[in-house]
């Protein structure tokens, strides 16, 4: 039994850490602060009199106070100060001074046992050092650091005269420093001079002049003078100074007698040459392209084989070790290069983004120089491209929950061949199978009873795949792109089987680094259920059987006992009671149960053709570093069902009357899908703390589908929005709330055709890659008509529905493997709209077991 409990002793640094860490309120924060030594506790900061609170200096401030939870205790801090500075030197130590009680546990545990107390020991203090933090103790020199900072943090702004200075205040063994700055005047600058020896580079800035960043009368700023370099540079070689570097610029600041006022020299020397015999300088000049070389199977450990193919198209010298995989095509549409040109940055660049986005290459490399047959005019473009491999496949298992389901297993297939028809074409083929259990309605259990299989093949085109020229609407700069997509499933769901088909066919393109066009000019669906009456027996609820049996009470007439087709027969019967208008005037609560269950009839068994088209506008400014604060804003529309509700009486469309009343139009004796759709999904994050790790980001969501003309008052199911899951309401489940304040539910699927829905995340590290977070979200989802929901409740009114709107306050982890997130998160309903109003706060009502988990792979948004 000991060695057992030996064995779990693993588990013990967690735990100590726990029980630990509820201690440490009784712990002094100043254990081991050495005699003499104090600990830094605040910073004072005073601008030309006056106090700051948070200066935009702070983060060049050398020494900041230990973090602080909950604004108060320095848990970080007591963690480390609780740690052996050489755990293993300690616990030798031990072992010399208790030998009698390391033969004793010899003897119980064995040596193995030792050893394993020893790692057990040296591993708790190494973690309680890696996620502690060393207190801050006060340092002189730091804090004369932190004031010649401060000066330069002035200067670089144009004070050129300020002066900082620090002082210390103790207090115990508290440390308070003071920093106080007297700024001055700021400089302005009084005049911009010029020295270029160039008079190629001399006629380029006086043509750019005007864009200067350094003008007279304003501030003197570093950040201006260090853009203005970046951009003389930058416009240099965008027109053909292509060995052009920011270090050739100097600007010299003269402020000597001129009172606050510099006078600015911009001086540009020639370019200097390194020869044997020694150095000298040129003028710098424009250069031509020459020639072109495209290299496209380069590869590092292949560089001595000889290139046994080559071809030459549209002024490119296409070459390859062996015989080249590429229609020419391919690679000259995506080199904005030419020969006879001038050397162009833009053109570079453009190359550059443009063979990445081929996605064809795993290395792009253009490099440029001088051309040996005309070293001093001419440079050559060497391009070397290294393939990626011809065929990628990968496999994925996805594990779910559904309150039908309950736990569901996917797995999914995918194949992807690279430049497939050696137009650089992508084709993607998945297979993805899906298996779960549901329980028959006899209360029977089933095993592996539901499945779904989904076949879909995908190919994209480098170009747009149109029967005219685009280059004068769309140029090839923009990266065009065709995606075309045919998909066919079969589900055995519950019950309620189905068929589905897809095709579709895509166009776009990226206008600019962050902003993104898609036309989706062919979106067809089809989609046709089986065993529909099945509905009545898989979502089978007492107060509609309640309704029913009542009705049958007053009309005995339609009792049928034990009928062939039990979904059937409450078909039939539910169709009598919606139509019954009397029915309807005496009875309209019970009326109502009957109503909306034959809309979610209608909603979930009803066949479906959907002929859409669609745009989708999306900017996106993040950056690769992620260091910078960026928007994210996506728009979307899509209309379905317009031209064949055009067609439907010039081709005499056959007809059919819903389950609801409502009469449709139908394509291959199905009805067609005809609504209009909106989405707007907008996100702001900004990188916040000295590291720029921590992060505040906010999401707005709308989105509405307006069912018309051949669609009164139904809608595809997937054209419908949900609430609550794992990346909006946090605190309920999928298709939980809503909608609006509907309380007494019956739907298993709760939906709607509007929602809204907002969140705030902060985010911060914990250790290492594990992050945590907290998160409120707010939202709901309603109808727009009575027509498609009879209960006002769940209808969306502007009197009423910011008081329908749910509010769910949470915490979250999320560890960062690099190449995907894993996010954990426990939302709490914190005000639930289904509550009676003036009794919506729900935070805790039903303690911890109301909250609600939600795992998934990525980020919310």
């Amino acid at each position: 039994m000991i060695r057992n409990i030996l064995a779990k002793i693993r588990f013990y640094p967690v735990s100590a850490a726990a029980l630990m860490c509820g201690l440490l309120v009784s712990c002094s924060a100043y254990v081991k602060i050495p005699k003499g030594e104090h600990l830094v506790t605040a910073n004072k900061v005073e601008v030309n009199g006056k106090k700051q609170m948070n200066p935009e200096f702070s983060p060049y401030i050398r020494q900041v106070p230990n973090k602080k939870m909950f604004f108060f205790f320095p848990v970080k801090m007591n963690l480390y100060d609780m740690a052996r500075e050489d755990p293993q030197a300690v616990f030798d130590d031990w072992k010399r001074r208790r030998t009698g009680t390391v033969k004793l546990l010899g003897a119980l545990f064995s040596q193995k046992g030792i050893n394993r107390i020893d790692s057990v020991y040296v591993g708790y203090n190494r973690m309680l050092r890696s996620i502690g933090e060393a207190p801050v103790i006060y340092d002189p020199s730091m804090a004369k650091r932190t004031v010649n900072n401060i000066e330069g943090f002035y200067f670089d702004r144009g004070y050129f005269n300020v002066k900082a200075s620090s002082k210390a205040v103790f207090d115990g063994q508290d440390a308070t420093v003071e920093y106080s700055v007297q700024t001055s005047r700021p400089y302005v600058i009084d005049s911009v001079n010029t020295d270029i020896e160039s008079e190629t580079l001399r006629e380029l800035y006086e043509r750019t002049r005007d864009k200067s960043l350094i003008k007279s009368g304003e501030i003197y700023t570093r950040a201006n003078m260090e853009g203005e370099i970046a951009r003389l540079s930058d416009y240099f070689k965008q027109n053909g100074v292509y060995d052009f570097i920011n270090e050739y610029i100097q600007i010299q600041v003269d402020t000597n007698g001129y009172n606050n006022r510099a006078q600015i020299l911009l001086k540009i020397d020639n370019v200097r040459r390194q020869t044997n015999s020694g150095t000298y300088s040129v003028p710098f000049h424009k250069w031509n392209v020459s020639r072109i070389n495209v290299y496209t199977d380069y590869q590092y450990d292949n560089q001595s084989e000889p290139f046994t193919d080559t071809v030459t198209h549209n002024g490119l010298t296409i070459i390859g070790r062996e015989k080249i995989k590429y229609r020419p095509r391919v690679i000259s549409d995506a080199v904005f290069i030419r020969p006879g040109e001038v050397f162009s940055l833009s053109d570079y660049a453009a190359t550059y983004r443009a063979l990445r986005n081929l996605r064809l290459f795993s290395t792009v490399s253009v490099t440029m120089n001088p051309d040996s047959l005309a070293p001093e005019k001419d440079v050559v473009a060497d391009i070397y491209l290294s393939p990626v491999k011809k065929y990628a496949a990968n496999a994925n298992v996805e594990v779910s929950r559904s309150s039908l389901l309950g736990i569901g297993t996917s797995v999914n297939l995918q194949v992807a061949k690279y430049n497939a028809f050696r137009g650089g074409e992508i084709w993607n083929n998945s297979l993805r199978v899906t298996l779960g259990s549901y329980n028959a309605p006899d209360g029977s259990h089933g095993f592996l009873n539901a499945y779904e299989v989904n076949l879909t093949t995908s190919l994209i085109f480098p170009r747009f795949l149109l029967p005219f020229n685009t280059e004068g609407i769309v140029p090839k700069r923009f990266s065009p792109k065709t995606s075309t997509s045919l998909g066919f499933g079969v589900q055995k769901n519950v019950g309620l089987d189905r068929t589905y088909f897809n095709f579709s066919l895509d166009y776009s393109w990226d206008q600019s680094r962050t902003v993104q066009h898609k036309i989706g000019l062919i979106k067809f669906s089809f989609l046709s259920n089986t065993n529909k009456y099945n509905y009545f027996n898989i979502f089978n609820n007492n107060e509609r059987n309640d309704v029913v049996d009542d009705y049958l009470d007053a009309h005995p007439e339609l009792v049928v006992d034990n009928p062939p087709d039990a979904g059937k027969y409450m078909y039939d019967i539910e169709q009598i009671m919606y139509n019954d208008q009397q029915f309807k005037s005496e009875y309209p609560d019970q009326y109502r149960v009957i109503a909306d269950d034959m809309y979610q009839y209608t909603r979930y068994t009803s066949d479906f053709v959907i002929p859409a088209i669609s745009y989708t506008f999306t900017f996106n400014n993040q950056r690769y570093d992620k260091t910078r604060d960026f928007h994210y804003l996506q728009l979307e529309t899509t209309f379905s069902g317009n031209l064949f509700n055009a067609l439907s009486g010039v081709f005499n469309m056959k007809s059919r009357v819903m389950p609801t009343g409502e009469t449709v139009h139908e394509v291959f004796g199905v009805p067609f899908a005809q609504f209009a759709k909106f989405n707007i999904n907008y996100s702001r994050y900004f990188n916040l703390g000295r590291n720029k790790a921590n992060v505040l980001a906010y999401r707005v969501y709308f989105g509405v589908t307006v069912p018309y003309g051949n669609s009164q008052s139904q809608i595809p199911f997937s054209e419908t929005y949900f609430g609550g899951g794992v990346n909006y309401e946090r605190g309920w489940r999928a298709y939980e709330l809503g909608p609006g304040s509907v309380s007494d539910k019956t739907h298993t699927y709760n939906i709607g055709n509007l929602k809204f829905t907002a969140s705030l995340e902060y985010r911060f590290p914990l250790y290492r890659s594990l992050h945590g977070a907290v998160f409120f979200d707010t939202g709901n989802v309603w109808y727009t008509s009575s027509k498609m929901y009879s209960d006002e409740r769940g209808v969306f009114s502007f009197d009423r529905f910011y008081k329908e709107l749910s509010l769910t306050s949470g915490l979250g982890l999320r560890y960062d493997f690099k190449f995907f997130i894993a996010r954990l998160d426990m939302g709490l309903k914190t005000v639930d709209p289904s509550l009676p109003a003036g009794h919506r706060w729900a935070l805790f009502k039903d303690g911890m077991g109301g909250a609600a988990f939600q795992f998934a792979l990525a980020y919310p948004f």
